[in-house]
């Protein structure tokens, strides 16, 4: 980067005629990590031992211009601030440049992070870090930049905390397997970047389906049932339990149904389902049987729970 540099007077006049020296420049690295960094500041090689004080600059008709060339990737913590100075070297000419690695950023167990709850990223504040990307920085997941409502940024407990409740689908679309990558970006800092997984939430019956649920006489129907969360992923990483309640109608002649390998013939609840499989399903065989009299009929209910939430429609079959 070029810093131009000019000297004026009380009424911002430049002070062309002025004689060198007009500025010098003040460096000082941090070096916390491994590696040893080198800058170069005004044709100078700057390291950590090597900080030059009060180094002069030369100047045209009061305008003084040099460069400060910083390595592509800084350890942690780690970098350089540039301090412009009246000749007096005690003046200081405006803020002084800084340009620092991004703290670590340290991914939430895979356990405790899925889409029901916020997704606490840490880190250790360094150097106004947090300060500085709450006020201009921008925060990603994949190619999605985030809205300041999808996260929340805590210098002081050092939590980078996504926000699935938001809704944004960068964040609530689930895959238990593969992570997202968040990238964190700061005036002054490298960008941070951090490798997360996101995992489904629990089972919502709301948002559960019930599929190929159309009963007819005399044929065997195979029934899915799958698990949703609250944002439309599959749950597919635990085997969950489904439970089947029907209403049966006999106005005539006792009818057989075969509901889950079960022959039924009257109304029943809280028949349990095989557990849910990898892909997030389940799924029960319906056999009706050939005659069914007028006025005969049955509805299947699937539910969470014993008991408990419908999941979608009735299977109903009325003669």
């Amino acid at each position: 980067s070029t810093v131009t540099v000019s000297a004026r007077d009380q009424f911002g006049n430049v002070a062309a005629t002025a004689i060198d020296p007009l500025f010098v420049v003040d460096t000082t690295t941090a070096d916390i990590g491994p590696t040893a960094e080198s800058y170069s500041v005004a044709g100078t090689v700057v390291t950590l031992g090597n900080d030059p004080l009060n180094s002069p600059l030369t100047s045209a008709g009061g305008i003084a211009s040099f460069e400060i060339s910083v390595p592509a990737v800084l350890d942690p913590d780690d970098g350089i601030t540039v301090q412009v100075k009246a000749a007096d070297q005690v003046t200081n000419i405006e803020a002084p440049f800084t340009f620092f690695g991004a703290p670590a950023l340290i991914a939430a167990a895979a356990v405790n992070a899925t889409v029901d709850a916020p997704v606490d990223i840490t880190f250790s504040n360094a150097n106004g870090w947090a300060e500085a990307v709450s006020a201009s920085g921008t925060i990603s997941v994949g190619p999605t930049a985030l809205l300041p409502a999808d996260f929340n940024i805590d210098p002081v407990a050092g939590t980078l905390s996504l926000l699935p409740a938001n809704g944004n689908l960068a964040i609530v679309t689930s895959n238990n397997t593969i992570a997202k990558v968040v990238t964190v970006s700061a005036p002054g800092f490298t960008d941070a970047t951090v490798d997360q997984i996101i995992g489904h939430g629990l089972v919502d019956p709301t948002r559960s389906k019930v599929r190929n649920a159309n009963l007819g006489s005399g044929e065997t129907t195979a029934v899915t049932v799958e698990a949703f969360d609250q944002f439309d992923n599959l749950a597919t990483t635990a085997a969950h339990i489904f439970f089947v309640d029907a209403t049966i109608t006999n106005a005539g002649a006792v009818d057989n149904y075969v509901i889950a390998g079960d022959t039924e013939t009257v109304t029943f609840t809280g028949k349990q389902l095989n557990a849910t499989l990898t892909n997030g399903e389940t799924a029960f065989n319906v056999t009706v049987p050939s005659t069914v009299e007028a006025g005969d009929s049955i509805s299947i209910q699937v539910r969470l729970d014993d008991g408990g939430a419908l999941v979608d429609k009735a299977i109903d079959l009325f003669n």
